[in-house]
């Protein structure tokens, strides 16, 4: 299955998911002075082949950027770049710093500048390709690639502190890639959880595995059972304010143990299907990118969302780096 179809049979089964939670549940809300309920016996969970299907398009995505020329397990470096020009050097102790054999065999230059506004330029002889179109000279914003050789250099960072993220296509990682690890798939981690909503989304700092703190916005805590029975809670963020997509940090008993997932903990995705009711499927539980590379910033789970309960079922550890 190529990314695109991938892409959009997960959005087809997304919205059949959403249209059996609101037409075959009613979503009958309980509400109290405290939270909002949603009564369990009212949450049907999706057809196992439906939620099977989307764990299967979800890993198609995710096999395809791991393949891909922005792999993670390609980025070989992060450079914050500074006002004023940063050029391209193989010396190692430059802002913009590759190693030599990456680079190109005959005579080139390139460099950005940063101006005072926070602007981005790039001067580059001869030519690169910026997003697959040849250039000398160009303005530049996030999101961009300019491709050199084998070298990839994607836009990133913020205007406050603009970067760019380096990636080799010829990375020995990458090449070696042979696939995602997972735990077998088990239908008793896909649960229902009542969402119990905070009066209003609050930013929170999670620590981070390059050391500055990220910021998101929690807007509540998740209330869910899993397998035990055992009753468990974890704080839920969003990327974005305003977002129907939940974004979990999380760590279980599996995490860091040996055949077990990643040591710092997974993410997870989940919709809002409801003001209260979401559906988790635990199969699909993913690794920060930073279990790929050590040029990634990735949140920490804080330790309200240490799982008691051992979940064997989503993306197991990769490798270690």
């Amino acid at each position: 299955m190529t990314p695109t179809a991938a892409r959009r049979l997960a959005l087809s089964l997304s919205a059949g998911l959403g249209a059996v939670l609101v037409l075959l549940l009613g979503m009958r809300m309980q509400r109290n002075t405290k939270a909002s309920t949603v009564s369990p016996a009212v949450v049907a969970l999706p057809q196992p082949s439906w939620a099977a299907q989307r764990t299967a398009a979800f890993r198609d995505e995710q096999d395809a950027l791991m393949r891909g020329e922005l792999s993670p397990l390609a980025r070989i470096g992060y450079a914050h770049l500074p006002p004023g020009e940063t050029a391209l050097t193989p010396d190692p102790s430059g802002v913009l710093s590759v190693p030599r054999e990456t680079l190109p065999t005959e005579p080139f230059q390139l460099r950005v500048v940063v101006s005072a506004g926070g602007g981005l330029a790039l001067h580059a002889n001869p030519a690169v390709r910026l997003d697959g179109k040849p250039v000398t000279e160009a303005a530049l914003s996030k999101g961009q690639v300019i491709a050199l050789g084998l070298l990839r250099f994607l836009v990133a960072g913020s205007h406050e502190d603009p970067a760019l993220a380096i990636y080799d296509l010829g990375s020995a990682p990458r090449r070696a890639f042979a696939g995602l690890h997972y735990f077998p798939s088990d239908d008793r981690y896909r649960v229902v959880a009542r969402l119990e909503r905070y009066p209003q989304p609050r930013p929170v700092r999670l620590a981070a595995s390059r050391g500055e703190d990220k910021e998101l916005q929690a807007i509540g805590t998740l209330h869910f059972t899993l397998p035990g029975p055992v009753a468990e809670s974890m704080e839920a963020y969003l990327e974005q304010p305003g977002s129907t997509r939940l974004f979990l940090i999380f760590r279980d008993a599996t995490s860091g143990q040996p055949g077990g997932s990643y040591g710092a903990g997974r993410f997870l995705y989940a919709a809002l299907e409801s003001d209260a009711a979401v559906w988790l499927d635990f199969n699909q539980a993913w690794n920060p990118l930073c279990a790929y590379s050590p040029y990634f910033h990735c949140p920490l789970p804080p330790r309200g969302n240490w799982l008691r309960s051992a979940l064997p079922v989503g993306e197991k550890v990769y490798a270690e780096h």
